[in-house]
Formats: structure tokens, sequence, C-alpha cells
């Protein structure tokens, strides 16, 4: 058997036995497990603990050192010198125990001759010691006769070998005496260590062994409970239990189980399963009895409870509008609710174990889907939504039912659950209503043919209209003018006036001729949409509008905007008529403020175009982008009121919308999407 030297030697006091050795001779010692773990280590050079083992260079110079040296030692080798590769000297003995070596002993960290000191001062300069304190930890290392080592070397190998036998005698001592003390102690262990409290009576119903699990049961100790009648120990009885497993044992010399009852100190009763075991003797006969007795209390409470929760599950799916059923494989029913039995006609009790085909003359095929559909569940273990079945029921109604089916086991026995409901007025209501819809659909589309015929119609009347009436409106037009300019000292002042107002009416009447072909075109313009930045656009509209600007002080702040996905010409037409808008009700201002930007709001990128005009009551907020809507006279501003319905059209053809917020005398935003 291979021992660990920690096994055998109690460490802590070979090192107070070491420490004084090393004391005394005046070198230090160690004693290193063959995994390299230093068990023991005593009086150890300064030069080692403050300088060789603290740099990380030479601390692996250290432990290689180590190593070398432990990896001379072979078996029957007293002891082995080694100069380390920091400049000291040290020896190893190996330690054996019954021939196997389990340990090295290391003296060292001493010198056999005085010290080359320079060499010694190039090493600290070469590792970043302090050279002064390296020298002065060198001068503590001993200077020993590699005469005088030996005989420390033989001691302390022959010391250390001496207490690793002592502790091996005294390991094997202690091995012989728990080996004893657990052949005794087996019987009375696995009799302990049942989980269930257990005894042994004699014929008298004596006890002779009770187990610890029954004492902490009891709260008594096995000196009270052995040589005294079982029955008036456990049960306070004086005389033999009516149900009692022991007895039964003697009796008929074979096994047993009875159940019975215990009552408690604290007056509750807990419920037992004795089960009792005949002890033959050396003659065949029966000489003791165990009894083991499992507390059936949580099983007998959970299985009242079970049938309570059954009881209350049964009249909670008997309230249950709708119909709940389980079948086994072979389609047999094994549970039904009121509502599926009402809709057979029956109780639930007698559905129980009749088939589809024995409760209602069913179609072969109808039967037959429902009989593959619940395999298909049980076999599955998967469960299956059926939006929409047909059963006939025993009255001859057919209903449309919604049914869904799981795997479900009853008694170990797999079967399926079902849920059914009668979607049968659903299903007329739905009928109706796709009927409806589908009407619905027809008429939209006529109407919508129509509309479109309207608006071709419209078109094309807007177009002849704007053609046929661009002539008249020009000779009014160039006749006034001519009247104007040729015959101007022929007119009086009233006359003067009045042509004025003629060719007023007439250029307001051609754009608004415009206006009106513009809103007709932007319905049948194609659009290219593509990425583009919208606060560019709007700076260029400014541009455009560069000579309505003239002689105002106007400032347009455009904030940086998100990238959109739009058609670019009709963009320049939305901020050009929003920014012409602007500058038109900013026109009482003596600074315009013009203000493009974006923001978010409810997830959603909104774009704006704000001015600080003379705003407008937001009761008439709705009929801002009405065509030929106008709030104010041609007088105070002028424009035909077609251009924010332009805007809108675009706005909508993006999919977006457009609204405006304004207070008076304070200005006006103007929101849209994209």
């Amino acid at each position: 058997m291979k021992y660990e030297f920690v096994e055998v030697i109690k460490t802590d006091k070979i090192q107070v036995l070491t420490d004084n050795f090393c004391d005394a001779v005046g070198i230090a010692s160690a004693i290193i497990d063959l995994n390299g773990t230093v068990l023991i280590g005593s009086r150890w050079q300064r030069i080692c603990t403050d300088f060789h083992r603290v740099n990380l260079q030479t601390c692996s110079m250290c432990i290689e050192s180590d190593t070398i040296l432990a990896n001379r030692l072979i078996k029957g080798q007293k002891y082995a010198i080694y100069e380390c590769r920091n400049g000291l000297i040290d020896a190893a003995a190996p330690i054996m125990i019954e021939g196997e070596h389990v340990a090295n002993l290391f003296v060292g960290q001493f010198l056999f001759q005085p010290p080359d000191v320079e060499y010694f001062r190039k090493r600290a300069r070469e590792y970043g010691f302090d050279e002064n304190a390296y020298v002065e930890a060198l001068s503590e290392v001993p200077i020993i006769s590699k005469e005088r080592v030996e005989p420390i070397l033989d001691f302390l190998s022959g010391f250390a070998e001496l207490l690793g036998e002592m502790g091996l005698r005294q390991v094997k001592q202690l091995e012989a005496t728990d080996s004893l003390w657990e052949s005794e102690a087996r019987l009375r262990t696995v009799f302990d260590g049942v989980a269930y409290p257990m005894h042994v009576v004699n014929r008298d119903f004596e006890v002779v062994m009770t187990n610890k699990r029954l004492l902490d049961l009891r709260n008594m100790t096995q000196e009270e409970a052995v040589g005294r009648y079982c029955y008036e120990v456990y049960q306070g009885r004086e005389e033999i239990c009516e149900v009692c497993a022991a007895r039964e044992v003697f009796r008929t010399g074979a096994p047993i189980k009875v159940d019975k009852t215990l009552p408690l100190q604290d007056g509750s009763v807990r419920y037992l399963e004795v089960c009792g075991y005949p002890v033959f003797d050396e003659r065949g006969e029966v000489c003791q009895a165990i009894e083991s007795t499992t507390d059936i209390t949580e099983r007998r409470q959970a299985e009242d409870a079970l049938r309570r929760s059954e009881a209350r599950l049964r009249e909670v799916i008997d309230l249950v509008p709708h119909m709940i059923f389980a079948k086994d494989r072979d389609g047999r029913f094994i549970l039904a609710n009121e509502s599926t039995a009402d809709s057979y006609g029956m109780i639930p009790e007698k559905m129980i174990g009749k088939t589809y085909p024995e409760l209602v003359n069913a179609m072969p095929h109808e039967y037959e889907r429902f009989l593959n559909d619940d395999r298909e569940v049980v076999d599955s273990g998967k469960p299956r939504f059926i939006p929409e079945e047909e059963i006939t029921y025993p009255d001859g109604r057919t209903v449309v039912l919604q049914t869904t089916k799981i795997p479900f086991t009853s008694a170990g026995i797999p079967a399926v659950l079902g849920v059914a409901v009668d979607i049968t007025e659903r299903k007329k209501a739905e009928d109706a209503l796709q009927k409806a819809h589908d009407e619905l659909e027809i008429r939209v589309r006529e109407r919508t043919a129509d509309l479109q015929a309207m608006n071709k119609e419209l078109e094309a009347f807007a177009y002849s209209v704007s053609h046929d009436l661009r002539a008249p409106l020009r000779a009014i037009d160039g006749f006034s003018q001519i009247l104007l300019e040729d015959y101007l000292d022929a007119l009086d002042e009233q006359g003067k006036h009045y042509l004025q107002r003629v060719r007023a009416g007439t250029q307001n009447m051609g754009r608004l001729i415009d206006d009106l072909l513009n809103l007709s075109r932007i319905g049948r313009q194609p659009m290219t949409k593509k990425t583009i930045n919208l606060e560019a656009i709007a700076g260029d509209a400014y541009k455009s509008m560069e000579d309505e600007c003239k002689g105002r002080k106007v400032n347009l702040t455009l904030h940086q905007c998100p990238p959109v996905l739009a058609d670019p010409d009709l963009m320049q037409i939305v901020f050009v008529n929003l920014s012409s808008n602007a500058l038109k009700f900013t026109g009482c201002r003596e600074t315009a403020e013009i203000e493009v930007g974006s923001d978010t709001k409810d997830d959603q990128t909104v774009f704006f175009v704000k001015d600080n005009g003379v705003g407008l009551d937001m009761k008439y907020a709705d009929k801002v982008f009405t065509p030929f809507q106008r709030l104010h006279r041609v007088e105070e501003y002028e424009g035909t009121g077609v251009g924010l319905s332009i805007v809108q059209r675009i706005i909508h053809r993006h999919g977006g919308r457009i609204w405006v917020e304004s207070e008076v005398d304070v200005g006006t935003t103007f929101y849209f999407t994209l």
C-alpha cells in the first residue's frame, strides 16, 4: 500500500524537532513531498527568503535546483549534494517507508568555503537587489565543511525514516481497530440507516432492538424501549393490539402487511403501513419478528385530497357551457361533462364506455374521421386544433364545432381530452358577413370605376376650360393694358381704377387656372422615390423665392433632418408652397422667422415648417387644406387657396399625413409625416 508522508507523520511535532536541531547545528532544512510541496521548513537563510525566493528569475532558479537535486536521488542512495543556481550548497536525502520513496529531506543554504563577494555583488546588480543588503544577508550564510554535513544528513534522514516507521505502525494499529469496530457496528448501522421505523420483538412481544428512526419518532432511547412490551412502548396499551403484524407472523411463519393507526402525544393520529417478517432459529422455528413501519399519512391525505379535487373538478367542468370529454384510443367515452351529455340527450354516466356510433346513428365516414383524429393525438402525443367539424346528434341536428384535442392519461391509459365549442350560429353570422362583404366589394369596385370615369371627365373639363379661358383672359388683360398705356390721357381716375381692377382680376383668374391644373396633375404625375435630404430641398425652395424676400429681413433656420424615401420633385413643390405661405403671412413682422426641422413623436419622424406670422384660429384648421378656401381677403394676402391643397395631396400620395397647429398673432407650424 502506498502512503503519503503526511498520513503517517504529525508534521507539527516534527517541525518543533527540526527547528531545535537546525538551531543547534546552524543550517536550514526542509521536508518536501514528491509533488514539490514544502511540508516542513526550518531556519531558512535571509538571502533565500528575502531575495532569491522573491525575485521571479532567481525563484525559478531555486525551483529548478530543487528539481535537479530531487531527480539525482535514487533508491538506496543515502543523499546527494548540489550547488544551486543561486550559488549556495544544498543536499537532499530520500525518505523511505516500507521501501517506498515518499518524500525528500533537504538541508542547505550554506557554503563549503568563503564566498566570492564580488560575484554576489554582480548578481545583486543583475537582478535588482539592494547590493549592501544582499551582501549583508550573504554574510549570514554559514560556512560548513563537507565532512561536517555528512553526519548531519545521516542523522536527519535516519530520524525522519524512524518517525515514518513509527507512524506507519500506529496507522496499521488504528486500521485494525477500526476494522473491528466496523464489523461490530455494521449491523447496527444498517438497522439505524433504514429510513422508516423498524424494531425486533420476541415471541412474548418484548422489544429486542429498535432502530434510530423509531426512537426519534417516539422520543425515547434504546434502553427505554428494549425489554418492554411493544404495545406498551409504542401504543400505550396494556394488551396486544387488535391489528398486529408480529402476531400474524408468529402464527403463519410468513411475511404480512397490515394497516393501523398510531396516536401521538399531541393528540394527532398517524396512519401506518406495517410489514412483518419472520426470523427463524437453528431449528427452523420463528423466534423473532421484524416489524417495519411506513408512515402513509401523507399518502392517505393526498388520496383524500385527490378525491376531493376530482369532485371539485367535476363540478367545474359541469358548469362550463362548452363540451368537455375524454375518450380512449378505441373511441370509448371515459369522461363527459353536462354540456356534452345534454348535446346527446342523456346524462354523463350513460355515456361512459360507449362509442359515438352507439350513441347516434352516425355515418361510417363521420365516425372514422373522429376516431382517426383521436388516435392521431394519442399516438403522436401532440395537441390538435380543428377549426371546424360537423357532427350529427341523436335528434338529427347537424352542428358545427370548433374542437381542441390534447393527449391525456386516465388511470395510466393513453387517452384524448377534448374541448368543443358550438360555433354554428357564429358560422352563420360569418357567412352572412362574408356575403355582405362580397356585395360591398362589388359595389365599391363599381363606385370606384364611376369615380375614375368622373375624374377623367373632370380632368378633361379642367384642361379644356383652362385652355378655353386663357385666350379671352389674355385678350381682356391685353386690351386693358393697351387702354392704360395708349389712352391714359382719355381716362379719368375712376376709369383708370376700373381698368386696373379688371387687369388684377384677369391675372388672379390666370393664377387660379394654373393652380387648378397643378392640383389636377398632382394626382396623375408618376412618382419616382429615392433617398433624399429634406433640409437641402427646403434650402433650394427658399433660394427660388429670393425675389419675394427682397427688402425684407428673413431668418431661415434649417435643422438637420434624417434622410427619407420620397419623390424629390414633389417634395420641392411641398417646401415651395409651405415656404411661400410662411413668407406671405410673416409680412407684417419686422423680422420673419422661418424654421424647418424634424422631431420624433410616438416612434415616428415628424417634419415641420414653422413661422412667426399672424397665425390662425384653430377652429378653422380643417379648412386650410380645402381647395379655394381662404381665411383672409385677397386685398390682405394674395393667393388662390389651392397651394395647401396641393401640399396635402402630395403628402397623402407618400402615405403620410399633414396637420397645422397655430395661435393667432404668434405663428403657425405645419407638421407632416411620410
